[in-house]
């Protein structure tokens, strides 16, 4: 609350109740003035008011409705006979004023005017009693952001106020008022002579102002406001200081209101002129036009407020590296020391209250309060675990002792109890240890966590994991827009890095600070000290040790090197504890140099694990209070008649500790041991099937091994508790990467690799003894074993069928050799002999597959629409089968097609020609031009005659007749490997009920049927040579007889290769009736050709191919017919493919332009989309105006294309 006081209670206090009254009450005003000053200021007593607009007190009660003008209008207006002063140097210039912070009290109270003797309205009064000033002030303004005050004041009107000014002006001369604050500057007054403008905008003052010249008339336009010269602001301007500088407005400067610049030589000089001359009228006599010219002032910083951030943006080369430099060196010299600390106390335990010996007495005490006796606890019967396994316990301690610069390695599988061995045992004594887990470490997802799984497994701390994204985000957009890396952000390595650099320091920190300067060994450095002393090295146990290592290793090998470090420095000793027998790999990059040192645990024998059984049982009982009866203790292992079933459960159960828990547990729950270890092993089998078999994929998208060989295995293992190593590589299923399948399975624990005495793997077993017991439980299966068996006949079957297609290609392949040379008949009949048993295994995994078959069928319920099921057009497709004995079964079999029985089609089924064109040569010389109405005259009647013939054929060979007989084709269909015979043929095939004949298909199918061909051909192939052109020609001769399929026409596939067999092919045609009608050849680009057969897939039983991208089935590698799964061909690749089409164009060529000769070729790009081309054969077929056969080459010879 302010008190408004007037001029005349100067000097009264401005309450009775502050401290300056109560000076005065008790004397002190007169016994010690400066103490009563003193007592003033700390009190906060507020001096009398001046006026009553605002009061005048310490600086933060200034802030009144004045500081911006009378009625906050910006402005201070004086009356008749007054005047308003301005004083500087009243208060320091306040910068966080203007920033509008509040200013501490004590600062307020050590800068007022009453403290500091700038009051001006003391100064007013010295004057007017020295001077015989005739003033008297009214109102004080204090302007506390520019250091001064405006005093509005009375006269008398017997002086001009220029003479009050010079008289003033004349004291503060002789009588400096100087505050405190600024010693060297004295207190200066001037008389406003403008009209200030008092406002409390955020603006900070500046030695340059800036002086804008507005026209006197209100409303007149800026540009007739007159421009004021050099000179002339020199005399305005030059009473309130020095100026620097005057800088005019550019003449050719269109900004309005003209203004020009002044410099004073400080910032004080700056202020007089602003607050004394703003607002001032230039009138006409001096300079300032017939309207006059009125002053606007304002301050300009020198500088651009945005200069130093503009030239931050403007340089981000220079300031980002400075800056990162700065963050680096900050972190190093205040973080580093704190997070060795964290690490040093984490190691050490000195603030683990767990670790106090005073809580725990607490707790001890409390425990024996509260609880009747001593509660059993998990470790009771693993006395025994621990005195069969006390020698390796002695082992590691030994070591521990010794000066070895290598790793202790303790391995063994999940469950073995290496984490308790090693921590809980030998190390027991050891108060200065780190155990480092690496499973959660591994486990994290993403860098960040990663990096606080890190830090928090050693006590690193403070850690500012999630900067890191965020540098990495600031790195990136730095580097787009500089170009450079900043070095801001740091990969997962260089923050591991740090992790484990700060934790050597601090290891070696607590291992030096067991020396003392009275050791003997005092003299010694700080190295041969810890060499000298491995018994004073702290120990450092990094458990589970490449855990999950196939997802990444960055982490472990990080640990790895960091331990090398460690070991070679003798720093510390570092224990590995790892479930994977595959360790060596990893350390061995470490330290390739060096021996380590291994132990490896292995599952407790049957005596100890069933003494740990019982004492685990009896452990409660014995806790539990005797009998108040005096009577022993009944004891489970004395009354519980089922526990003699613990021997052969153990035996089935094994000696893994786990298991051994798990078993307690259930007998303790109440069951009997032999319901409980049958439980484990069904437990034990699911997560076999979940694993190993249905777990098809593993978190990183992928595994090492497929279900049919870890099926393989268990099945083996279920009829053998061992297999030798070398036998299981050589079997089928394992051929290819059988070693890492191996290893593959041993690390994710399905089974383990025992090896020899020289170390070489010898012996394949169940991975956990469990296991074994839990394998049998699973081929007792039928449906499962039905099932899984089926997958693996199919899996060999693939393989034998890509074996079957190395044969023949490279049988292929000598075939092209001239005249068959002798050497070559040795690898002739290799490839046959290893065609023929492949082929042998094929049809023993057919047979094999459909007796799993009819087990499936048995045992699960039927399902409707999967399989079996055919249209009423397949059904009608199907004809009997009048098959002649000793005869090959048909090549493939008709299921999927349809008869198209339409009379607009049934001249094209066959024709047949009824000249040879030999006869037609001598008409081709002489004969007059033909028109086109008489060209298609000419190929009406030839279509009309071949109908005609077809429905008289068709009549002898009783296959009915008449216009409604279907439609057939007779084609070859040629075109480099990968065209799309493959994609097109069954749709040829299903469109006319054809059968589609394959040379490769029927020389097996006539070899393994023993026909008489079938026998020639293989003498042939026996005795090292190539099956003749007659032997083959007769093949499909025999075909197209004997396969009912081929009644309605046929597709042949890979022959003819040259002129000869071509030649005797359409002779035997011609013998049989049944000449081509078409010769189609799929005509593509090799580039294309080998982007689109890397991605082919093919029914290995079938022949039917696909593509992953332009004709992919309907379910991701599986035949859209039979459900089977697809292969890809291992010669489909880019290397090989350009060879075989190399040999194509050699030996098609000759062959083309034999068809091109007779008329009925046709070229059709196969390069198009399989509709396409569907389209284009489609189109092939069905025009009317098509001629083939004899009449085809009639018409080519006398000059007419189709």
């Amino acid at each position: 609350m302010h008190r408004h006081v007037t001029a005349s209670g100067l000097a009264s206090c401005c309450s009775t109740s502050c401290a300056w009254a109560d000076a005065d009450k008790v004397g002190l005003q007169a016994q010690s003035p400066r103490l009563v000053i003193i007592i003033k200021v700390l009190t906060s007593c507020r001096p009398s008011n001046i006026g009553s607009r605002g009061p005048w007190t310490i600086p933060r009660r200034y802030v009144t409705g004045l500081q911006a003008g009378e009625d906050k209008t910006g402005h201070i207006s004086a009356g008749p006979n007054e005047g308003i002063l301005f004083f500087n140097n009243v208060f320091p210039i306040q910068i966080r004023k203007v920033l509008g912070l509040p200013m501490p009290a004590f600062v307020d109270r050590l800068v007022s005017p009453s403290l500091s003797g700038t009051d001006p309205k003391t100064v007013i009064e010295r004057a007017s009693a020295k001077r015989n000033l005739p003033i008297t002030a009214t109102e004080i303004l204090p302007r506390m952001r520019e250091g001064g005050a405006f005093v509005k004041f009375t006269h008398d009107g017997s002086a001009p106020t220029s003479e009050i000014e010079k008289t003033l002006q004349a004291f503060l001369r002789e009588e400096p008022v100087k505050p405190w604050w600024s010693p060297w500057k004295r207190m200066r007054a001037k008389v406003v002579r403008g009209r200030p403008w008092v406002e409390d905008l955020m603006r900070l003052p500046a030695s340059r102002l800036r002086v804008e010249f507005v026209s006197g008339e209100p409303g007149a336009p800026a540009s007739e406001a007159v421009e004021l010269s050099q000179e002339e602001l020199f005399q305005f301007f030059r009473p309130y200081g020095k100026l620097g500088d005057i800088v005019m407005q550019p003449p050719d400067s269109k900004v309005l209101p003209k203004f020009a610049y002044l410099d004073y030589t400080s910032i004080g000089k700056a202020i007089m002129a602003r607050n004394c001359m703003h607002g001032y009228l230039v009138s006409e006599a001096e300079g300032g036009g017939a309207k006059g010219t009125i002053l606007r002032l304002k301050y300009e910083q020198k500088i651009k407020p945005r200069y130093i951030r503009d030239w931050i943006l403007n340089h981000p080369r220079i300031v980002i590296p400075i800056v990162a430099a700065l963050i680096a060196g900050t972190v190093a010299i205040v973080f580093d020391p704190i997070r060795q600390f964290f690490v040093k106390a984490h190691i050490t335990r000195n603030f683990h209250i767990e670790d106090n010996k005073w809580y725990q007495w607490i707790k001890g005490y409390a425990t024996d309060i509260m609880s009747v006796g001593r509660k059993h606890n998990d470790s009771d019967g693993m006395d025994y675990i621990w005195d069969d396994r006390k020698e390796s316990i002695e082992q590691i301690q030994t070591w521990l002792m010794e000066t070895a610069e290598t790793f202790i390695i303790v391995q063994g599988p999940r469950g073995s109890g290496k984490r308790e061995l090693v921590v809980d045992q030998a190390l027991q004594d050891k108060k200065v240890k780190l155990v480092i887990d690496c499973k959660p470490i591994q486990e994290a997802r993403g860098e960040s966590a990663t990096i606080n799984a890190a830090a928090l497994s050693v006590g690193y701390r403070p850690v500012f994991s999630w900067m890191n994204s965020i540098s990495g985000m600031i790195d990136m957009a730095a580097q787009g827009a500089t170009g450079v890396k900043t070095g801001f952000s740091e990969t997962l390595d260089s923050q591991l890095s740090k992790i484990w650099n700060t934790t050597t320091l601090a290891l070696r920190q607590i291992a030096l600070d067991t020396r003392h300067k009275h050791d003997k060994d005092a003299h010694l450095g700080d190295d041969e000290w810890l060499e000298a002393h491995p018994e004073r090295r702290p120990i450092v146990v990094i458990d589970n040790f490449l855990h999950k290592s196939q997802e990444g290793g960055i982490v472990y090998d990080k640990l790895a090197e960091w331990a090398a470090r460690l070991t070679t420095t003798n720093v510390a000793h570092v224990i590995f504890l790892t479930n994977d027998v595959a360790f060596n790999k990893s350390l061995s990059k470490a330290m390739p140099d060096r021996m380590f040192r291994q132990i490896s645990l292995s599952d407790c024998s049957p005596e100890v694990a069933k003494r740990y059984v019982i004492t685990t049982l009896d452990a409660d009982v014995e806790d539990d209070p005797a009998p108040k009866d005096g009577s022993p203790k009944e004891v489970p292992s004395k009354h519980r008649t089922d526990l003699g079933e613990l021997d052969t459960c153990i035996d089935l159960l094994g000696g893994r500790l786990t298991d051994l828990e798990f078993l307690s547990r259930r007998i303790k729950s109440g069951e009997t041991p032999t319901k409980a270890v049958h439980e484990i092993i069904d437990q034990s089998a699911s997560e076999i099937l979940k694993m190993y078999i249905f777990g098809a994929e593993d978190e990183s998208g992928h595994r090492s091994w497929n279900a049919e060989q870890a099926w393989f295995l268990i099945k083996e293992l279920a009829q053998k508790e061992s297999l030798r190593y070398n036998e299981v590589l050589i079997d089928d299923i394992l051929k290819t990467g059988g070693e890492s399948v191996l290893r593959a399975l041993e690390q994710a624990e399905l089974i383990s690799i025992v090896a020899g005495a020289n170390g070489r793997p010898s012996v394949i077993k169940p991975g956990k003894p469990v296991y074994y017991p839990a394998f049998k439980r699973l081929t007792e299966d039928k449906v499962l074993k039905s099932r899984l068996d089926l997958a693996i006949f199919t899996h060999l079957t693939k393989i034998e069928n890509a074996t079957i297609d190395k044969c023949e290609t490279e049988l292929l392949l000598l075939s092209k050799l001239r005249n068959q040379p002798a050497q070559t008949a040795g690898r002739v009949n290799y490839l046959l002999t290893k065609l023929m048993t492949s082929q042998a295994k094929v049809e023993r995994y057919e047979v094999e597959m459909k007796g799993l078959k009819k087990v499936l069928a048995n045992g699960s319920a039927p399902r409707i629409g999967r399989k079996g099921v055919l249209s009423k057009q397949a059904r009608a497709c199907q004809q009997p089968s009048n098959e002649v004995p000793g005869a090959p079964p048909p090549i493939i079999a008709a299921s999927h097609c349809h008869c198209l029985t339409s009379t607009a089609s049934a001249s094209y089924l066959s024709r047949i020609p009824s000249h040879p064109p030999s006869q037609f040569s001598s008409h081709s010389g002489a004969m007059a031009p033909i028109t086109d109405t008489v060209v298609d005259d000419l190929k009406s009647t030839v279509n009309r005659l071949e109908q005609r013939i077809a429905e008289l054929e068709n009549r002898l060979s009783g296959h009915g007749g008449g216009a409604g007989s279907t439609e057939s084709v007779r084609m070859i269909l040629m075109g480099p490997p990968g065209a799309g015979k493959g994609t097109q043929a069954p749709r040829i095939k299903e469109k006319f009920c054809a059968c589609h004949l394959a040379t490769g298909d029927m020389l097996r199918a006539q070899v393994a049927a023993k026909t008489p061909l079938g026998r020639e051909a293989k003498k042939i192939m026996d005795a090292g040579g190539l099956v003749s052109d007659e032997i083959m020609v007769n093949m499909i001769k025999t075909e197209l007889e004997n396969n009912q399929e081929c009644a309605k026409g046929f597709i042949l596939d890979g022959f003819p290769r040259t002129v000869t067999q071509a030649e005797k092919l359409d002779g035997m045609l011609a013998a049989t009736k049944k000449p081509l009608q078409h010769a189609v050849e799929l005509q593509i680009d090799d580039g294309l050709l080998v982007s689109r057969i890397t991605g082919r897939l093919v029914h290995p039983a079938s022949g039917r191919s696909y593509h992953k991208v332009f004709n992919p089935p309907k379910t991701a590698m599986t035949d859209d017919v039979t459900g089977e799964p697809l292969i890809q061909r291992s010669d489909d690749n880019a290397e090989t493919l350009k060879k075989r089409l190399s040999t194509y164009h050699a030996q098609t060529a000759p062959v083309v332009a034999y068809y091109q000769k007779t008329g009925i070729w046709k070229p059709i790009d196969a390069s198009q989309e399989p509709g396409q081309v569907w389209k284009s054969l489609l189109k092939i077929f069905d025009d009317k105006a098509m001629i083939a056969g004899r009449t085809g080459s009639l018409l080519n010879k006398i000059g007419l294309k189709n």
